[in-house]
This record gives structure tokens, C-alpha cells and sequence, in this order.
């Protein structure tokens, strides 16, 4: 299935391309989100950009991650700060791509507040 382009921007990082958008969040009061996929839907991260600091995580729906084995819907991991408030610039976005795909990283998944998941709820 492609993904729709009207009103998405595109990126490419590594020979690889992206679309990204930034729009309300329906589900969480509207807040700012900012949404990257991949053409072929392995990657694809959500990110509120109001989040304060000590609960900022990245959602991360599809399989391609920088935790192995990551691949299911809706998880949560730490992350630091792309972009501010104000603005998200295709800087921005390219720095949220290479964190996220990044070997080695290993953040800490939490839960929809933000908080880390016991080792028990951990997949």
C-alpha cells in the first residue's frame, strides 16, 4: 500500500526516502506530532514535540528500529529532543531518523506516560 503525499514533505537520509508531516494529534488533545514513514512502511515514528523532558519517547510503529527485534505497534522509547516547539526543520527530522535507526542505541522503553515499563512489561 503507498502512502498518501499531499501535504507531506520528503526527505532522503542514507539513499533512503522518507515522508514527514507535522499535524495535530487527535487522540491527545492536539497536540503537535510529528509523523516520519518510510516509503516501505518499515519505518514509522511518532513524536510529540511538546513533551517535556523527563518523559520525551518516540512511538515506534513499524519493524524497523534501532532495538532488535522491536517490531510491533504502538511502543514507546525514550528519546532526547528533536526540533523545539516552535519549529521542526528537515534538520529536525533527518536527526530523528539517524537516532532512530542508529546501531548500538539502546533507549529505554516506557509506557504512554512516558514512564519506564517494568522488566516484566518489557517485550
Amino acid at each position: 500500500m503507498t502512502i498518501s503525499r499531499k501535504g507531506r514533505r520528503r526527505i532522503i537520509v542514507n539513499a533512503r526516502q522518507y515522508l514527514w508531516y507535522v499535524a495535530p494529534d487527535e487522540d491527545d488533545c492536539f497536540e503537535p506530532m510529528l509523523t516520519v514513514v518510510s516509503t516501505d512502511r518499515r519505518v514509522f515514528l511518532r513524536y510529540h514535540i511538546t513533551q517535556s523532558d523527563d518523559v520525551r519517547f518516540v512511538i515506534v510503529l513499524g519493524p524497523e528500529f534501532c532495538v532488535p527485534g522491536c517490531g510491533g505497534p504502538w511502543r514507546r522509547f525514550r528519546c532526547p529532543e528533536f526540533g523545539s516547539p516552535d519549529s521542526i526543520t528537515p534538520k529536525d527530522v533527518r536527526a530523528l531518523i539517524e537516532w532512530a535507526l542508529r546501531p548500538g542505541e539502546s533507549p529505554a522503553e516506557v509506557d504512554w506516560t512516558g514512564q519506564p515499563l517494568a522488566r516484566s512489561q518489557a517485550v
